[in-house]
């Protein structure tokens, strides 16, 4: 999008990251036009589009890498919660079939934090105070990557992300080539 913009000088893109459920209710409620989301379920309110699919990793400081009893190791650590924890924890536990953890809920372990800013969570993370559950996506961003482990049990877990705009409103013409960005 930046590079459609330098393209275009005039152009002025508003980007929002936020929670699942605020991007959804942004586009419901008209005061956001396109949404990029995981699975949704009232959908028969918008049309959605797959645009391809984001990795999750299991996020641990670098001192815990490879552990023996990971099941333990988390307990130990603590969970750093954020806005869409559990969605992920469900889905990478249910999805990694690892017998110890296949259906742990956020609730099973203790919690060591909460922070509701991407670019923040992976932070107390790195200093040993906590793990955590995130797109892989999230790691690449992060200036301190020596200081985590990625944990995926030798599998992939993954979900969907979807275009997502109210049903029956026309975006204006220009908007195909943001989403083909």
């Amino acid at each position: 999008l930046v590079a459609l913009q330098t393209q275009h000088p005039q152009l002025i893109i508003q980007l929002e990251v936020a929670p699942k459920k605020r991007i959804i209710e942004g586009v419901e409620l008209g005061s956001l036009d396109l949404g990029i989301v995981t699975p949704f379920h009232n959908r028969d309110q918008f049309d959605s589009e797959v645009l391809g699919e984001e990795a999750l990793s299991l996020v641990l400081p670098v001192a815990h890498a490879k552990t023996k009893n990971l099941a333990e190791t988390l307990q130990k650590l603590g969970l750093i919660h954020h806005p869409d924890v559990a969605h992920y924890l469900n889905l990478y536990f249910s999805g990694i079939q690892l017998n110890a953890l296949a259906n742990s809920q956020v609730s099973d372990f203790p919690k060591s934090g909460y922070i509701n800013q991407l670019s923040q969570i992976l932070l107390p993370v790195a200093q040993g105070i906590g793990f955590t559950v995130l797109p892989t996506s999230a790691l690449r961003h992060f200036p301190y990557p020596e200081k985590l482990w990625a944990e995926n049990q030798g599998q992939r877990v993954s979900e969907k992300l979807f275009s997502l705009t109210k049903r029956h409103r026309q975006l204006p013409a220009r908007y195909e080539v943001v989403r083909n960005c």
